[in-house]
C-alpha cells in the first residue's frame, strides 16, 4: 500500500517538473524574441500599429495616415504563416518605393516571422498604403480588420514644420506624373528625388535639391542615341538634368547629354490626379 502511494507521489512530482520545464521554455523563447527584435532609433515615435496577440490568418494591404510631414524610419510586417515564417522579401509604400527586408524571429522563435525595412523617406500629409512582396503569408485577423499586420515608425520634421521637407517651399507629392517625354513615377529616397520612366526606355532620373523646389542630377535609360564615357546606375547612357517645380503640380526642366551644354532640351511635367 505504501509502495503504491509513493509511486503516485513520484509520478505527480514528475508531472509538475515537466510542466515547469515547458513553462520555462515558453518564457525563454518569448524573451529571446523580444531581445532579438531591433529597437527603434532614438527619438522615433510609433505612428501606426494594427498588430495584436489574437489568432492570425493569411491577408489586405493596410493604410496609414500622416497629418504632418514625417520621415519614415522603419516599417515592420508580420508573417506567422502557421509557425513557418517566410523568407524576407520586400516591404514598400505604394507610389513611393520598396526596400529589401531583414527577417527576425517571432513568437516561439518562428524564423523570419517579422520583416523590417528602414526606408528613411520623407512623406507629406496624406494616406499611404503599405505593400508586401509576400501577401499570401502576411498575417491578419479580425482585430486588424483583415489588413496585414504592420507597424510604421517615423519622426516629425522639426525644422520649418509648415513646409514639406522634400522640396523646400514647394509641396511636391510622390506618385504618377505626366510629361512631354512620357509618364513618370516620382519618389523620394532620403534627400534624393527620383523619377522612374514608365515608357519603354526604362529610364531613371535621380537628383538632389539645390534650392526651394529646384533639383539637379542625372538621367539614364536603356536606349539612347549618344553614349557618355562614364557609366551610371549600371547604364551606359546618361546626361544631366535641372528641374524646377513651379507649383505643387508642375515642373519645368532642361536636360542634355553628358557634361556639355549642347543639345539642351525642354522638359515639362504635371502631377496626375
Amino acid at each position: 500500500m505504501m509502495d503504491r502511494k509513493c509511486d503516485a507521489e513520484m509520478e505527480l512530482d514528475r508531472s509538475v517538473i515537466t510542466l515547469k520545464s515547458i513553462c520555462y521554455k515558453a518564457v525563454l523563447l518569448f524573451i529571446l524574441g523580444i531581445l532579438i527584435a531591433p529597437a527603434a532609433n532614438a527619438g522615433d515615435m510609433k505612428i501606426f500599429s494594427n498588430t495584436n496577440k489574437n489568432r492570425v490568418y493569411n491577408f489586405k494591404a493596410p493604410t496609414f495616415k500622416l497629418t504632418r510631414p514625417m520621415v519614415i524610419t522603419r516599417i515592420d510586417t508580420y508573417h506567422w504563416n502557421n509557425q513557418q515564417g517566410a523568407p524576407p522579401g520586400k516591404i514598400g509604400i505604394k507610389g513611393v518605393g520598396s526596400w529589401r527586408a531583414q527577417g527576425w524571429p517571432g513568437m516561439y522563435n518562428t524564423p523570419n516571422a517579422n520583416w523590417t525595412v528602414r526606408p528613411n523617406v520623407r512623406l507629406e500629409p496624406g494616406v499611404y498604403t503599405i505593400v508586401d512582396s509576400d501577401p499570401v503569408t502576411w498575417s491578419q485577423n479580425s482585430g486588424s480588420r483583415g489588413a496585414g499586420f504592420a507597424e510604421v515608425f517615423g519622426r516629425p520634421i522639426s525644422s520649418q514644420p509648415s513646409q514639406p521637407a522634400n522640396s523646400g517651399s514647394v509641396n511636391i507629392l510622390p506618385g504618377k506624373w505626366g510629361s512631354n517625354w512620357g509618364d513618370l513615377q516620382l519618389r523620394f529616397e532620403g534627400d534624393n528625388l527620383i523619377f522612374d520612366y514608365l515608357a519603354s526606355e526604362h529610364g531613371k532620373m535621380i537628383a538632389k535639391r539645390i534650392g526651394p523646389g529646384k533639383y539637379k542630377g542625372r538621367w539614364a535609360e536603356d536606349k539612347s542615341n549618344k553614349r557618355c564615357s562614364i557609366a551610371w546606375d549600371n547604364r551606359h547612357y546618361w546626361g544631366n538634368v535641372t528641374i524646377t517645380f513651379t507649383s505643387p503640380t508642375n515642373f519645368e526642366a532642361q536636360w542634355g547629354y553628358c557634361n556639355g551644354a549642347q543639345d539642351q532640351s525642354k522638359w515639362k511635367g504635371h502631377k496626375v490626379k
